[in-house]
């Protein structure tokens, strides 16, 4: 999964949400 700039979380969040 890619991470949004601004959405730079060390949690697993981006990935269970997908679009953050």
């Amino acid at each position: 999964d890619v991470v949004p700039g601004g959405a730079t979380l060390p949690q697993p969040l981006y990935q269970t949400a997908g679009v953050l």
